[in-house]
């Protein structure tokens, strides 16, 4: 899993870039809810799905890395994370492309 920016948007899915390389991100697979158009110029954990040296092709997941960062959790896991929004009953907290609540 890498951390790649979201440099684009079109009508079937995201482009990241990683290290220089530009890689596609289907709709399919964004586990995020949130509209494309809020994803760009942000950071989402990705896997490669599909690399293709010959037509210069790479396809990305977020689905798959926020899968595997899911199964690494557990109870009694200690985790840093960034608050994405506050609310009365708690905070919502993003951990590696994964939103979660913290009750207050």
């Amino acid at each position: 899993m890498l951390l790649s920016r979201i440099v684009g948007v079109n009508k079937g899915g995201v482009v990241a870039e990683l290290e220089g390389l530009r890689g596609f991100v289907p709709l399919s697979q964004i586990s995020t809810n949130s509209n494309v158009e809020e994803l760009l110029d942000k950071e989402l954990p990705l896997k490669f799905v599909e690399v293709d040296e010959e037509q210069s092709r790479l396809v990305l997941s977020n689905r798959k890395a926020v899968a595997g960062n899911q199964a690494q959790l557990g109870i009694g896991s200690v985790v840093t994370g960034s608050v994405q929004s506050l609310k009365p009953y708690g905070a919502f907290i993003d951990i590696g492309g994964i939103n979660g609540l913290l009750h207050a």
